[in-house]
């Protein structure tokens, strides 16, 4: 039995570990999540994944060979998720007896095969990109002549109220609650596509919470949402707002089709779908009022730490526009906030600016001081 489990070959293996493996939570692995395994276990290769578990155990070189191959070809991050998992299923072979040494760790020092791999990457972690208004509405404009309203309502949902993909493309008729001014939309339900189950739609959204978070949609916005509703949306309750022409929820693989041309046009070509919830969650953060708690409920987020990222984000860019005022502030304002000021003189005493004068940078202001007469003083 001990020399046919060494016989088993990496690939299958793999894929057995993959499919039984549990959460923290001792929970079965999420479809998608199995999906990305999957994909990180292919990545390894031919030479690798064929090779049993008992002749990769004394084969550290054909590790090595490939890690060597996949970086001249700038495989970095590919290369690094599919090592880590290496490591893992070859620990799983020895805590389970089918072998002695993990090949991915020096048999001498126990430390990692190749020192790095598990952390290299292409390239860091792309900052958010935020869009701009205008931007956003040559997108929505574009979408509605190029295609239909049915996506640009869909690019308009998600920039305003921040819900996440998975979260938007499962939103139904009776998850919007209209008071008339302002509609509420309930996000309780996400879905998520995977190669075994296709759409699976669970309750609760990406942070694993159940329940209702309610998300307020501005006025303006949700006068478009309402006639879009109206016109657009079948009555039944359990309607979605947005469904796919060929499959019952838009996969993400579609918006190859239609999200990255009208990216293109609006001229910001390196945005994420995902950076329209940035857009949105910072907007919010820029309200007089609006906490870090108000942020993380908004987005739906666990971590105080994201929640901060909006907030920063919403300080630049204030900060950005208290510069420009700085810069183009009328000179004819700053003139009429003076007029009727009054101002004490060390010579003259008291008096009234009944005048300014500008010159260039230079402000010389008119005042009455009474029994002193009009002067002209330097500002």
């Amino acid at each position: 039995e001990a020399m046919a489990a060494r016989a088993e070959t990496v690939e299958h293996y793999g894929y057995r570990c993959i499919d039984s493996h549990l959460t923290t939570k001792g929970l079965p692995l999420a479809p998608k999540s199995k999906d990305s395994y999957r994909s990180d276990l292919k990545n390894l290769g031919p030479e690798i994944l064929r090779m049993t578990l008992g002749e990769l155990e004394n084969n550290q070189q054909v590790i090595e060979k490939y890690y060597r191959q996949r970086i001249s070809e700038g495989k970095k991050t590919s290369t690094s998720h599919a090592l880590t998992l290496l490591q893992q299923i070859m620990t799983k072979a020895v805590a389970e007896g089918i072998i002695t040494k993990n090949p991915c760790r020096n048999h001498r020092t126990g430390e990692p095969l190749i020192k790095g791999a598990s952390t290299i990457r292409t390239n860091q972690k792309a900052d958010m990109v935020l869009i701009t208004k205008e931007q956003l509405a040559i997108v929505e404009q574009y979408l509605i002549a190029e295609f239909d309203i049915s996506v640009s309502m869909m690019i308009t949902v998600a920039a305003w109220s921040s819900v996440r993909f998975g979260e938007l493309t499962e939103l139904r008729r009776m998850d919007c609650i209209d008071d008339g001014e302002i509609i509420t939309i309930q996000v309780k339900r996400s879905v998520t596509h995977s190669t075994d189950s296709g759409c699976v739609v669970k309750d609760g959204t990406k942070t694993g919470k159940k329940g209702v978070r309610n998300v307020e949609v501005p006025p303006e916005i949700s006068a478009k949402l309402r006639d879009y509703l109206a016109k657009h949306v079948p009555a039944a309750p359990d309607a979605l707002l947005f469904p796919a022409q060929l499959t019952c929820h838009y996969p993400e693989s579609t918006l190859t089709d239609w999200w990255y041309l009208a990216r293109k046009k609006a001229g910001c070509e390196s945005m994420t779908f995902h950076d329209l919830r940035h857009f949105g969650l910072t907007e919010y953060a820029r309200i007089p009022g609006v906490t870090l708690q108000d942020i993380m409920y908004r987005g739906g987020h666990m971590r105080i730490e994201t929640a901060m990222r909006y907030q920063h984000a919403a300080n630049e860019v204030q900060r950005k526009e208290h510069v420009r005022k700085m810069a183009t502030t009328p000179k004819s304002s700053l003139s009429e906030g003076l007029l009727g000021a009054r101002v004490s003189h060390a010579e003259f005493g008291l008096g009234m600016v009944i005048g300014v004068n500008v010159a260039g940078l230079d402000f010389v202001a008119k005042i009455d001081f009474g029994s002193e007469g009009v002067q002209d003083i330097d500002l």
